[in-house]
């Protein structure tokens, strides 16, 4: 479940998960993501917070 959390498919990069919560069906991450700003090529740094929640293993909403 963690790796579907951290993994980007869209050039952005996700670091590992800092802090990982669960309670229930519902599950907390905070990580940090990495990109480039699409005007200004620059390098960009920030924390991401996804909740996600389960229902019958399958992940209902994020």
């Amino acid at each position: 479940m963690v790796e579907s959390i951290t993994s980007e498919g869209d050039g952005h990069e996700a670091e590992p998960v800092h802090d990982l919560v669960e309670s229930g069906g519902t599950v907390w991450a905070r990580r940090t993501a990495t990109g480039t700003h699409t005007r200004s090529g620059k390098p960009i740094r920030m924390t991401v917070i996804d909740i996600c929640r389960f229902e019958n293993g399958k992940l209902v909403e994020h």
